[in-house]
């Protein structure tokens, strides 16, 4: 995916406000692909079409190794199965499907909120920054289309952003009106 297409997030305004993945092609920058509706894929959801609405999003990521995109809008994190292809003379527009999700339960105190920042390793591990913590996020067995999620890192102040560094073993965070970065160590676990 990331080889042919660039992936942008974009909103479109209407009566009101919605958002699509769209895939570009790099050396024209024509939408190939347009992704501007999602559902849940499991299999209990099909009957019903269970639509996933993305609010106010955040951050977005990509995962070549697993062909995935990573959503975060303000209240979930999606992990969303997008297939690439060649380009076709017309922008192809399709459902994007939601292979999970973690959704913060509104009712109950949650320190994983409002993710600043998504990223994917090359194993397909996924990980959310917020201002509590790093964490990283992978799939439950027992449930479909959810995700459990560990603390890596606890306490990360004013996060902007975050880089991982495979090679090194290490997670880069950058911060807010800062001009450092803190970098820590981390063994890659083969969660997935």
């Amino acid at each position: 995916m990331n080889v042919r297409h660039l992936v942008a997030l974009v909103e479109r305004t209407s009566s009101k406000s919605s958002y699509e993945i769209q895939l570009l092609d790099i050396w024209t920058g024509h939408v190939c692909y347009a992704f501007d509706e999602f559902k849940l894929s499991s299999s209990r959801y099909n009957s019903y079409g269970s639509i996933v609405n993305i609010y106010r999003p955040k951050r977005i990521s990509t995962c070549k190794t697993t062909m995935r995109v990573i959503v975060a809008d303000t209240n979930t994190v999606y992990r969303c199965n997008i297939k690439d292809g060649e380009c076709e003379l017309y922008t192809v527009y399709a459902v994007g499907q939601c292979d999970w999700h973690y959704k913060i339960n509104q009712n109950s105190f949650s320190e994983f909120q409002q993710a600043n920042d998504v990223k994917c390793d090359n194993q397909g591990n996924m990980y959310a920054i917020t201002y509590n913590g790093l964490y990283q996020l992978y799939e439950m067995i027992s449930y479909k289309n959810s995700c459990s999620l560990q603390k890596l890192i606890r306490h990360c102040g004013l996060v902007a952003s975050m880089a991982i560094d495979e090679i090194r073993n290490r997670i880069i965070v950058g911060y807010e009106n800062a001009d450092r970065v803190h970098v820590f160590d981390y063994t890659f676990s083969p969660h997935t």
